[in-house]
């Protein structure tokens, strides 16, 4: 989550994971520009170039999902008004009626099925999509708002894996590059913002899609500034120069925690970060050295004993409190 729902900006996405802190005088009433800083890398404004939760963060403001994911993690309609399994490999998903493209044209299933053909076809794309595309072995534009999805082989959470794919529109990118998503041309979603503006690197520009389906947000503008430092990127929080941030250090917490200017927010995360010993690397995979810098052959790690060691040597306690 980015914030408090009195301040969400596009509350049912997984973004941030941990805490977020933001300056009391963002939740003003009459507040209508928010200026959020985030210490992640964006690369691009493609929603299909390369899945990262940056990437992710800025598409989710201006590209809706079929599937939504509450802040609790529950599913929640997007797109798709409802979903149902007709049989251990077709999932059929009924539409949202009414929504509109930021250019005011009509949101089809047809968008759908460019979107699931577009997301592994962008050139040059760095991946993150293809664990969810490729079982999917059939689309069916079964009508205008509804679209069954056919797997090779059951697959019970695809309503889940769906919660990280933005759709896109077929007449604003079937002839169109990463580059035009950069631009704005075609960076045209059905999401609660429209684009307003990229300075690679610098920032990001929204304005907000009146016409959305959803709940108005409080938030006529919004702009993510991308700052890497997270010293420099407290600083601003404190000084005013911004209204939230992302990921403030651990050692800062309790000064945010205790000023009056600025509250703190925690949100349980779903990542999952796992430990796997390369028992039979590739041959050019980093390897385990000596104390002379020679190659250990063969691996410690084909030993049972050891990667046991190395089990025990981890504080999972530790590591569950903090």
């Amino acid at each position: 989550m980015i914030m408090a729902s009195s301040l969400t900006t596009r509350l049912r996405m997984p973004l941030l994971i941990g805490a977020v802190a933001f300056s009391m005088g963002a939740t003003a009433a009459h507040a209508e520009k928010l200026t959020i800083g985030i210490g992640g890398s964006v690369n691009s404004l493609d929603p299909h170039f390369y899945s990262t939760t940056p990437n992710n963060l800025i598409a989710f403001h201006m590209f809706d999902r079929l599937v939504d994911r509450q802040a609790d993690g529950k599913l929640a309609p997007g797109l798709a008004t409802a979903w149902r399994s007709v049989s251990p490999t077709v999932w059929e998903f009924t539409l949202r009626e009414g929504v509109t493209w930021h250019d005011g044209k009509p949101f089809t299933a047809d968008d759908v099925a460019f979107t699931l053909k577009r997301a592994l076809d962008v050139p040059n794309n760095l991946g993150g999509f293809a664990g969810i595309i490729r079982p999917i072995t059939g689309v069916e534009v079964a009508g205008p708002h509804l679209v069954r999805l056919t797997t090779k082989t059951p697959i019970p959470n695809l309503p889940s894996d769906l919660t990280r794919l933005a759709i896109v529109s077929r007449h604003a990118g079937q002839d169109a590059a990463t580059a035009d998503y950069n631009s704005g041309k075609a960076a045209i979603g059905t999401g609660p913002f429209k684009f307003s503006g990229y300075t690679p690197g610098e920032r990001i520009e929204f304005v907000r899609n009146d016409n959305w389906w959803g709940k108005k947000t409080d938030w006529t503008s919004v702009t993510v500034r991308l700052i890497p430092n997270v010293a420099v990127r407290t600083a601003a929080l404190l000084s005013g120069d911004i209204d939230m941030i992302d990921s403030p250090s651990a050692s800062d917490l309790p000064r945010l925690q205790a000023s009056d200017k600025v509250k703190v927010s925690e949100v349980a995360g779903m990542r999952v970060n796992y430990v796997v010993p390369m028992i039979q690397p590739a041959p050019d995979a980093p390897a385990i050295l000596d104390k002379k810098g020679a190659k250990i052959e063969p691996s410690p790690l084909t030993n049972q004993k050891v990667r046991e060691a190395l089990s025990l040597a981890i504080n999972r306690v530790g590591i569950a409190d903090r």
